[in-house]
Formats: structure tokens, sequence, C-alpha cells
């Protein structure tokens, strides 16, 4: 589950249980725990309690599934350990399915996630740009005055200035590492329906060689707005 995003009196949070099974839900503040190391524990401590729960159920269903049809489990048995001595791969049954079904939840929820803060300040800026452009559907001027190239360079140009034991190397590398995914990420999952059009038309322009967009980046031509989506996209989801 995404940190929550507050708007007035109302938080907006983020249910990302698995690649399929993902909404939101607007909830009122007191329902919202602050993000600490105990509250952490208390969320993993029930996400495992519901897995179990579930897992439990599945078995149950199984076994009463089996019993009505009245499946032979010896013979099933002798015919797997016969597939096996001839080469075939053994035979699964659904509830091996199942188990495996949710050995990949597990594993997906337990996966490593970037780490990344998003002070209040600029979730309100998150939420006021979702609400400029799909309510009162307004477009961001392109190209940006600020681009997104320029806000990553000034911020490693900060990070040298600051921090004299800062590994330039590794700086750069993030740094272009962050502009490549921005690049590849934006069309994809960074815009909103009413961005669709204006992207299209950007890109005939970045193809045209007459146009003062030809051959420049996306980086180059979109800035913070669509910078901070991308980092609310890559925000620890617990």
């Amino acid at each position: 589950m995404s940190s929550p995003r507050t708007r007035r009196d109302r938080s907006t949070v983020n249910y990302d249980l698995t690649t399929k099974h993902r909404w939101d839900d607007w909830v009122a503040e007191d329902r919202i725990r602050k993000l600490t190391d105990e509250n952490r524990q208390l969320a993993k401590q029930i996400r495992d309690e519901q897995l179990a729960a579930l897992r439990q159920a599945n078995s149950q269903a199984a076994q009463k599934k089996k019993s009505k049809s009245g499946i032979d489990h010896s013979s099933a048995r002798c015919s797997e350990e016969r597939s096996s001595q001839m080469g075939g791969p053994p035979r699964t049954g659904q509830k091996r399915g199942r188990d495996l079904d949710m050995e990949k939840e597990e594993r997906y929820l337990q996966r490593p996630a970037v780490r990344i803060k998003i002070g209040d300040n600029l979730k309100s800026i998150l939420v006021d740009d979702w609400e400029n452009v799909t309510k009162n559907l307004q477009l961001i001027k392109l190209p940006a005055t600020y681009s997104a190239a320029k806000i990553l360079d000034d911020y490693a140009e900060h990070r040298r200035a600051s921090d004299a034991a800062v590994d330039q190397d590794v700086l750069d590398e993030v740094v272009q590492g962050v502009l490549e995914y921005f690049h590849q990420a934006l069309g994809r999952i960074l815009l909103y329906r009413f961005e669709r059009e204006q992207y299209r038309e950007v890109h005939s322009k970045i193809n045209n060689v007459k146009d003062e967009f030809n051959d420049r980046k996306l980086y180059d031509i979109y800035g913070g707005e669509h910078l901070l989506r991308l980092f609310g996209k890559m925000t620890n989801r617990t």
C-alpha cells in the first residue's frame, strides 16, 4: 500500500496487492497510520495473516472438491511416478497451481523496492497537478521552462558542492539512469488521458528536422511536474 495522498480533510490510499489487484480509496485522516517502523511491522503481520488464511481456505476447498469427486490419490501418485520415470513432466493438480500462485504473490510482495520519501508539500503539488489536468483540463506548457534534465543536473551540482565525499561516478550514473527511465516511462505511465494528444504532437515535432524539438529527448522537453509523477510511481509500497 502506497503512502496516502492528502487533500483537505481526506486522503487517497492506493492498494496495490498484486499486479492484477489494485484500487484507490478516499478515506478520512483518522484512518491513516503514520509511516513508522511499528506500523510497518503491523502491516506486514496483517498481510502475512491474510495470506495464511487464504492459503488455508484454498487447501480446505481443494480437499472438499477431491473428496466429492472420489479421486484415487494413490493412482494419481503412481501416474506421476510413471511419468517421471519415462522422462516426462509430472502431472500437477489444481492445488499445486494455487500454491504456485500464492508463492508468486508472496515473492511480489517481498520484492526489493525503491524507497523515496516525498514531503507533504510535494504531495500537495501532485494533487494539484492531477486536478489541473484531469478536472480543469489544463495542459502544461511545453517545452518546460525548467526541464527534468535541468532539475537533475542542478541536483547533481548541488551534491558535488555540498558533499565532498560523494562518489561522482555513482552520482552521474544515478542521474543518467533516472533520466533514461523518465524518457522511457513518460508515454507509458506518466501521462493522463487528456495529455495524450499533446504527447503525440511532441513526438511529431521531435521527428521533424525543421522543428525546434528535433532530436531532443523527452526529459529536455517535459519538466518538474512529470518528474515528480515519476518519483511518486517509484515510492515504496508496503
